[in-house]
């Protein structure tokens, strides 16, 4: 059989809007040749290894007795499924995993993992040498190797988009900055991207081989790796993937089970129906959240209940940090007048 081709369907754009993609996580493409049982059940373990890999960063799953346990039952974890055809016409299965069961059960393998909200919005600034002229990977240059870029990214799990490399860009950020690594220049240029964190890369051929030297802006921090390969798409792919599974290796841990599933929430002030209905939308497009539900309107505000696919302790860190809402560091205990609701987090409409 031929060798499977297996990729997440996260929705990748130049938008900011691409955190909504929540779901993407647990889907997964798998090329088949027939739809008959006994190959739909190896392509949906296939499957489900791509989504522990991009889970836990283990490169190798199978070879971690939970995991392996997980594999042998995968079957058990989908969703759904169906069948369609690729591009160039070949058959795949395309699965959708139960993200939150699929958590479940790593929690209580006690097997740490990366979770949806902790994976950073990252903004890729790749410059290429084929020993001519320096380019910078974005907008309509080098389209075939963002793609190469943008498919290890979605296998991995990671958001990714490439700059506009308008005139903007061109005057903020140079060949010369990426190339030397330098984080003043590469960080400003970024911001307009609003994301959470920054992917540098430097590919260049030397003699008959392409060597990729990358670094990782994140939180403060700075990650750095080197890769040496025979073709600049493998230059590329591996050092996605690369970077991505040491991400998961430093961020992957045992999740509190009582944080996983959803949240309750308490906006205060919120003065109208075209306010509420912002709101609303807000809350809806935050990374991770699958339902929002009005569990109370009256008082002093409305509270909300937040399903999770993922686990939300780390999907306000973006509120904190929006136009939208504000945390509220101190309010009064009102659960006694409120019965049972005991919202986890109050916050106020900024208007």
């Amino acid at each position: 059989m031929r060798a499977r081709v297996v990729s997440v369907l996260l929705a990748l754009c130049l938008l900011p809007a691409l955190a909504q993609a929540a779901a993407g996580l647990f889907d997964a493409r798998v090329e088949v040749e027939s739809e008959s049982g006994a190959e739909r059940d190896e392509a949906t373990r296939e499957g489900l290894r791509a989504i522990l890999v991009r889970l836990t960063g283990r490169e190798v799953p199978e070879e971690h007795e939970p995991l392996a346990e997980l594999l042998a039952d995968a079957s058990r974890y989908v969703q759904q499924y169906g069948y369609g055809g690729a591009e160039d016409q070949t058959l795949e299965l395309r699965v959708r995993f139960d993200g939150a069961a699929l958590q479940r059960e790593l929690i209580e393998r006690e097997v740490p993992f990366w979770s949806l909200e902790r994976r950073p919005r990252t903004v890729a600034w790749v410059a290429m040498d084929d020993g001519g002229e320096r380019r910078i990977l974005g907008g309509e240059e080098g389209a075939h190797f963002q793609e190469v870029l943008r498919s290890a990214a979605t296998e991995g799990g990671l958001p990714v988009i490439f700059p506009l490399m308008d005139l903007q860009d061109q005057r903020e950020l140079s060949s010369s900055d990426i190339w030397g690594g330098f984080r003043d220049p590469i960080l400003e240029a970024s911001e307009r991207y609003d994301s959470e964190a920054v992917l540098v890369g430097r590919i260049a051929a030397r003699g008959d081989r392409w060597r990729g030297r990358w670094i990782l802006f994140w939180g403060g921090e700075r990650l750095e790796w080197t890769v040496q390969r025979d073709e600049a798409e493998e230059v590329l792919a591996t050092g996605m993937t690369t970077g991505i599974t040491q991400l998961a290796g430093r961020y992957a841990r045992i999740p509190d089970p009582d944080a996983a599933g959803q949240v309750m929430l308490r906006v205060q002030n919120i003065p109208d129906l075209n306010a509420y209905a912002r709101v609303e939308r807000y809350l809806q497009g935050l990374r991770g959240v699958e339902a929002v539900d009005v569990v109370r309107v009256g008082g002093d505000g409305v509270d909300f209940r937040l399903q999770f696919q993922g686990l939300p302790e780390h999907a306000f860190e973006r509120i904190r940090s929006g136009r939208v809402l504000v945390e509220l560091e101190e309010v009064e205990d009102d659960a006694a007048a409120d019965g049972d609701i005991r919202p986890d987090y109050y916050l106020q409409f900024r208007g």
